[in-house]
């Protein structure tokens, strides 16, 4: 594969090798082969265990990084949500009067500050159940029945893209949602306004004020920075409404 001057400059730039360009490019042209496979993956033969001595240092890393505001969302595969709450449903065919073990037990200590909480808190209200008082009387089957079957949330029967994962300022969120390019169309509006209406570099710098201030809310509390890059164009629009680099008379 013969690149051009202009290729490597920009294959250069992106940090990534010709050689590896060449291949690739060349698999799009050829088609990929077909991978036989030798055995399935196995604990110590293509699946790495985390050793236990591993762990506290192996939290104090997510600890950190969360806390520093890089770990914004999880993006769980793809399928079905049955798996997700296997234990949550064997728990709920025990047979009455068994006590719930220690991670049941965390479950509903912290029940509230999962996302999809509002949303079940109000299929069991519209039932005339009250979810504050089932969390003190430790009533998990009916807990459970209303998150997981199709009387409330219905969570075990939907796709995993589609259940409440991230607790944000303004509400939950999915990792798939039909409105994500509004939201990120919203951005980009406010980036120009920020900029300067008419302002090709004012558009750059609207973008970098936004992307700083988002990142800056969200090393206050994650999940904060949607809302101080709103802030941020509201004072904009208050305060400078032509914009950083645009002009009055443009405006």
């Amino acid at each position: 594969m013969n690149f051009s001057t202009e290729d490597l400059n920009q294959l250069k730039r992106l940090g990534i090798d010709p050689a590896k360009a060449a291949r690739q490019i060349n698999l799009l042209r050829t088609g990929q082969v077909d991978i036989k496979l030798e055995r399935p993956c196995v604990a110590g033969d293509g699946i790495i265990q985390i050793r236990p001595e591993a762990h506290a240092r192996l939290n104090t890393a997510f600890e950190k990084a969360s806390a520093a505001g890089r770990l914004l969302r999880f993006v769980p595969a793809s399928g079905a949500a049955s798996r997700m709450f296997s234990q949550l449903r064997k728990a709920r065919n025990e047979e009455p009067g068994i006590q719930a073990d220690e991670d049941l037990q965390r479950f509903l200590d912290n029940l509230c500050k999962f996302a999809f909480y509002p949303d079940l808190q109000k299929s069991m209200a519209e039932d005339g159940q009250d979810l504050s008082q089932a969390v003190a009387d430790r009533d998990l089957a009916l807990i459970t029945s209303y998150l997981l079957d199709p009387c409330g949330l219905g969570y075990a029967l939907l796709p995993k893209g589609l259940l409440a994962f991230h607790k944000a300022v303004d509400g939950a969120r999915t990792p798939f949602t039909p409105i994500t390019g509004g939201l990120l169309l919203l951005f980009a509006f406010e980036a120009v306004v920020i900029g300067g209406l008419g302002s090709l570099w004012g558009t750059l710098l609207g973008g970098i004020v936004l992307g700083v201030a988002q990142n800056l809310g969200n090393q206050v509390e994650v999940g904060a920075g949607t809302l101080v890059g709103h802030l941020i164009f509201l004072a904009v629009l208050a305060f400078r409404p032509h914009g950083l680099l645009g002009s009055a008379a443009r405006t």
